[in-house]
């Protein structure tokens, strides 16, 4: 996959998951980054309703939202088969996927701690080298400022990166899917202090 730009994903093969398919036809985004993303790299920002999702590959950002239709233990079985097609439709090199948020807890948190898991147990599956990213080192790394509101991400993801995303959920995603680009690729951006210390803060979990 070294150094392959592509204006659109490759299409998939009709065996993928069905939702998938879908994901596959919009443009991407160009962004500004030093150098070209080597391989396909993912970014995941999953909760019990929804999962955003972007992928970076050369200088191009692709991105979506997925909202499983099942529900109780269906949901986990469909949100765990979405992201094996995923991840084998681009040959995902890498994956940054964001943390829990821990002082957000509230009714849903054993729902969403079980999309989580099913989510890393894909990752470990496929061994795809991926990481945890904390939501304060997300927003430090993008903003400069670790309290950031949500709302907010976005202008500052379209500040730093030029790209322009309304959906929070994809905003967050573009933005992990390039802070793990700049984990295992270092050399591929020009960070700042804020940056590099957001990143002390990133986990390996396969």
């Amino acid at each position: 996959m070294n150094d392959i730009i592509l204006s659109r994903p490759p299409r998939p093969r009709p065996e993928f998951y069905p939702e998938a398919r879908k994901l596959t036809e919009q443009e991407g985004q160009e962004w500004n980054a030093a150098g070209r993303c080597p391989t396909p790299i993912l970014g995941l920002d999953p909760s019990v309703a929804k999962v955003g999702w972007s992928l970076s590959l050369g200088n191009r950002c692709y991105s979506g939202v997925f909202k499983p239709k099942a529900v109780s233990i269906q949901r986990i079985r469909e949100v765990y088969d979405w992201t094996l097609a995923l991840l084998k439709l681009y040959r995902v090199s890498h994956v940054g996927i964001e943390g829990y948020s821990f002082g957000s807890l509230n009714s849903r948190a054993h729902a969403t701690g079980e999309i989580g898991g099913v989510i890393r147990l894909a990752l470990n599956d496929l061994s795809i080298p991926s990481v945890e990213i904390p939501p304060t080192s997300l927003k430090k790394f993008v903003s400069g400022k670790g309290n950031t509101p949500k709302a907010s991400m976005g202008l500052a993801l379209y500040k730093r990166y030029g790209l322009y995303l309304t959906n929070e959920d994809q905003v967050d995603s573009a933005g992990l899917s390039i802070m793990a680009l700049a984990f295992f690729h270092r050399e591929c951006l020009d960070l700042v202090g804020t940056q590099r210390e957001s990143l002390s803060k990133v986990s390996r979990i396969v």
